[in-house]
């Protein structure tokens, strides 16, 4: 049986508090892990829209490893989601200036055949789009 939204909300909210608690009650700043949680909770809290705790999270998290390139991401996200859009570009400058090499690994190209409207253009250059009937920008695959 599938749990209605607002059982689905406590539960879940349930647990995030018991990780929260967790991470007070059970780790210390020396524990070599716990810049991990709070990268972890910040994702969690971002997905709640608690764009404020995430940002916390994510500030502590490089404050406990200054190496950790996911907090100061989850960090400048989270400042951008606040509007927060000069704490957010610091943060993405101090992560970068913390890389030892802050260009890409691999080349984005690779990424530029997943983009939608790149996708969308070359199908309906095929003639493989059509717009649907709902009064909408959507246009779906013939």
């Amino acid at each position: 049986m599938k749990a209605t939204p607002s059982k689905f909300k406590e539960t879940n909210t349930q647990r995030y508090n018991k990780y929260s608690n967790a991470l007070v009650e059970d780790c210390d700043a020396q524990t070599p892990v716990i810049f991990k949680l709070y990268t972890n909770r910040a994702a969690c809290s971002s997905k709640l829209s608690r764009h404020f705790d995430a940002l916390m999270d994510a500030q502590e998290s490089v404050k406990l490893d200054s190496t950790c390139s996911k907090g100061y991401l989850k960090a400048a996200l989270a400042a951008e989601d606040l509007r927060y859009w000069a704490t957010a570009e610091e943060v993405c400058n101090t992560g970068l200036s913390t890389l030892d090499d802050p260009t890409p690994s691999k080349p984005v190209a690779w990424k530029k055949k997943d983009l939608p409207w790149l996708t969308a253009a070359a199908l309906a250059h095929q003639d493989r789009l059509r717009k649907t009937a709902a009064s909408s920008s959507r246009w779906t695959i013939a």
